[in-house]
């Protein structure tokens, strides 16, 4: 069976108590730029995605806490090149049944599609594909 052909790191997500200060931390200190930010549509949360060169990541601040604790990574997400045939892949692998690809188009400046789905011991896994 071929393997699926990871073109690089989508992004980390982060949950932070604090925002406001996380931003600044990533921005000031380390040089990220935002490229977006959007609120959760059900659970009053704020993503913020932020870029340096190669390196993407997305801090997730909730108006209401959530159930992890602040800083806990919430989920890989791997950069594809196909997520179509990364889907068939993944189905093929026997993960991913019944997952659908939706359209964000507001993550990064042409938009992408993503696929959440759980690996082997139920972490939380994304692919991408940036449009």
């Amino acid at each position: 069976m071929q393997t699926i052909d990871v073109i690089g790191l989508g992004h980390v997500s982060f949950y932070v108590d604090d925002l406001a200060k996380a931003r600044a931390f990533y921005q000031e200190v380390f040089g990220f730029r935002e490229i977006s930010v959007s609120l959760g549509e059900s659970d009053g949360s704020t993503m913020v995605f932020l870029e340096n060169g190669p390196v993407t990541i997305e801090l997730v601040g909730f108006h209401v806490p959530p159930h992890r604790h602040d800083g806990l990574i919430d989920h890989l997400c791997l950069r594809v090149a196909d997520i179509k045939e990364t889907q068939k892949r993944l189905q093929a692998f026997g993960f991913a049944e019944g997952c659908e690809i939706g359209l964000d188009q507001d993550i990064y400046p042409n938009g992408g599609l993503f696929m959440i789905f759980r690996g082997p011991c139920g972490e939380r896994l994304q692919v991408e594909q940036r449009l």
